[in-house]
């Protein structure tokens, strides 16, 4: 019944750059390949460090947690400018909620796993938030994914997709379906995508 934290901390370190030997520009196919574009010579390889934390808080019902990414908004120019990266925001959260209600005595343990993941990066965000049925050794679940805090040109939620799934959990392995059906009104001809 009690409660674990669990923080952590992740380093990295990068190169972004372009090879100009291999770039061929419009201008330089008149000038046997040599390019008279002043930009050309600001490439160049940029490197850069980067770090975040996270963490997760739990217990056997119950999870929140959350990762920024980015802290240090690494400079990711390769024109010898400044382009910062901008910090990245994940929370996630659930709850696992027994359906026996008081009668240990069934066969199958089932419950109810509604959960979230939020993301925001610069002006970019999305939200998903869904619920699982679990009847073990089987899952389904219904998700909802979008940026409802975001409105679209017509001032409506910007949806994107809602997801079914289909879980089938062993001892050995686990396997997943889920079919995701686009309700955004830029892409209802998709036909939705399958994964497995």
């Amino acid at each position: 019944e009690k409660f674990v934290f669990s923080p952590g901390l992740y380093f990295g370190y990068g190169i972004n750059g372009l090879d100009r030997s291999k770039l061929s520009l419009g201008d330089g196919l008149q000038y046997n390949g040599q390019s008279l574009d002043p930009d050309l010579q600001k490439l160049g390889n940029q490197q850069y460090f980067d770090f975040g934390s996270g963490f997760v808080i739990y217990n056997r019902s119950l999870w929140l947690g959350a990762a920024f990414h980015h802290l240090n908004r690494p400079n990711m120019s390769i024109l010898n400018e400044t382009a910062r990266l901008p910090t990245k925001m994940t929370i996630h959260g659930g709850a696992r909620i027994s359906l026996y209600h008081g009668m240990r005595t069934m066969a199958k343990t089932s419950y109810l796993t509604p959960s979230f993941i939020y993301r925001v990066q610069g002006p970019i965000s999305q939200l998903d938030m869904g619920v699982n049925y679990h009847i073990d050794p089987v899952s389904v679940g219904l998700w909802y994914r979008g940026k409802p805090f975001d409105k679209n040109i017509t001032g409506g939620i910007n949806s994107d997709a809602m997801v079914f799934t289909m879980g089938l959990y062993l001892s050995k392995f686990t396997v997943g379906y889920s079919y995701d059906f686009s309700v955004s009104k830029l892409s209802t001809a998709s036909g939705g995508a399958h994964e497995v």
